[in-house]
């Protein structure tokens, strides 16, 4: 009967895991029975657990959905990670990293206990989220990169944006601002997007100069955004918790630790978007005590710190200010030539 149970288990958590993954217009059942190439009815009765899955079948709808076997049957508890890429090469417009990150962060929200500790190396994609631009050039750099996309921003943003995408990133930022967080950023947390913004200037991947302009100046509103979370220690109007740390050492990573009641999960940032998703318990418990450390190490920018908050707020400000103005250089100067 122990044996029944698991297995039932397992089935279960695999549909559970399904159905957050589920994005689809259609109905998930008649995609579950093309996949199992079985009726309809049938493929109620494994969702529901009537019916046992066999291997098979579980093979076909983990790799189908995307789901993590080695997540099923808790292998993660035994030292194994996966790696949770999105491959938007055959089509700019699968939302598959949206919705993945919107369905993870639902199930933080919904858990009363959960917080999260970030250590930022780059900004954060949640408050790049709110900035249309700016997120489209997050995703168009991960996509050049990665996918050798030819286009210049525009032409990107042209084939990915719509209205199911930007409600979804938006529901992305909602979710996040309800979860309590504390932050770990460096002095250089801001450099890596200007320098990505410089890199992409001299590439020609505006199609003109008040692209790169507008994107230092949503920047400037992420920081001004920052500097009143900071000095409120909460989100926004809400009583979430928000913790704000500048640390001297450098946290080499881009780690999201989510803690909550049933689990703990750390996320490792791969090639822009992609993640390294770990759920061991070891390594996040030793993740956790690292970045304990680090913000004991650090100066909690957050309440009363005033003259150190203003300080570090200023000086990001005063960069992303200076590249604005070589960006108005470089755009007299082409104007001088057409001329």
């Amino acid at each position: 009967m122990a044996n029944v149970k698991k297995n039932n288990d397992i089935q279960q958590k695999l549909f559970d895991e399904i159905r957050m993954n589920f994005h689809s217009k259609n109905s998930l059942v008649y995609n579950i029975a093309d996949v199992l190439n079985i009726s309809t009815d049938s493929a109620y009765k494994r969702m529901n657990g009537t019916i046992a899955l066999n291997i098979e079948e579980t093979h076909l709808l983990c790799k189908y959905f995307r789901v993590s076997f080695d997540s099923l049957i808790d292998v993660g508890n035994s030292g194994a990670y996966e790696f949770q890429a999105y491959d938007i090469s055959k089509s700019v417009k699968d939302y598959g990293h949206a919705f993945a990150l919107l369905h993870y962060l639902k199930r933080i929200k919904n858990s009363v206990e959960s917080n999260m500790i970030i250590s930022a190396t780059s900004i954060p994609v949640y408050y790049l989220m709110e900035q249309k631009e700016l997120l489209f050039f997050k995703l168009y750099v991960w996509f050049r990169g990665v996918y050798e996309y030819n286009g210049n921003l525009n032409d990107f943003i042209n084939e990915f944006d719509s209205p199911e995408i930007t409600d979804c990133y938006q529901q992305i930022v909602d979710h996040y601002k309800h979860i309590p967080s504390s932050e770990i950023w460096k002095e250089e947390t801001v450099d890596t997007f200007l320098k990505v913004i410089n890199y992409h200037l001299k590439v020609n991947s505006f199609s003109d100069m008040e692209q790169p302009l507008l994107l230092c100046s949503q920047i400037l509103s992420v920081l001004d955004k920052l500097q009143i979370w900071a000095k409120a220690g909460k989100k926004d109007e809400s009583d979430t918790t928000f913790q704000f740390y500048l640390c001297e050492m450098d946290p080499e990573q881009d780690i999201h630790l989510i803690i909550h009641p049933d689990a703990v999960s750390c996320n490792i940032k791969l090639f822009t978007m992609n993640n390294l998703k770990i759920t061991d318990r070891e390594l996040c418990d030793e993740a956790e005590r690292w970045m304990s450390r680090m913000m004991q190490c650090s100066v909690l920018l957050s309440g009363s710190a005033e003259g150190e908050r203003i300080k570090f707020f200023d000086a990001q400000k005063e960069k992303v200010k200076l590249l604005m103005k070589q960006i108005k250089v470089k755009k007299k100067v082409a104007q001088s030539i057409v001329k």
